[in-house]
């Protein structure tokens, strides 16, 4: 199969992006006008632009390709070769006090990529999981996608 790059959905970006702006204006404004508070505004504007740069960032996306697959975000990157799967499970977990969100679970060969630690549980640094935010595939699409590159 043909190597393919999967974008990650761009609604986080955008919102990240509009909130960064926002806080922009209304900091400058407020620093402007001589009122010191602005200053915090303005980092709130520094965090919502970082978040929106790494949405855009080239490269940024879930790979796939004849060897394997490679998530590439802007704070980590991680992958597996095909034959460290076993399957992909399209499936849902709970996030803080968001609701469940959708994912692909991967079952990995001998439990390898298991979290030895807490941190290594926390959605987005857990390999066990892709969150389903890439290429506008749900998770059930994203997992029979990584199916076809596994076994074809």
């Amino acid at each position: 199969m043909e190597p393919t790059l999967l974008r990650p959905d761009r609604k986080g970006t955008y919102a990240s992006l509009g909130f960064g702006l926002a806080c922009l204006v209304v900091g400058l404004a407020l620093v402007l006008s001589g009122h010191y508070i602005g200053i915090v505004v303005l980092t709130l504007a520094g965090v919502g632009v970082y978040g929106a740069v790494g949405g855009f960032w080239p490269g940024i996306g879930l790979r796939l390709d004849a060897q394997g697959f490679r998530l590439k975000t802007f704070g980590k990157s991680w992958g597996a070769e095909w034959l460290e799967t076993e399957r992909f499970e399209p499936t849902r977990v709970r996030v803080g006090r968001r609701a469940d969100v959708d994912v692909v679970r991967i079952h990995y060969v001998g439990g390898t990529h298991e979290p030895q630690h807490k941190l290594g549980e926390t959605l987005g640094v857990d390999e066990r999981y892709v969150i389903a935010a890439y290429g506008g595939l749900s998770n059930v699409q994203l997992a029979e996608l990584m199916e076809r590159y596994r076994t074809g």
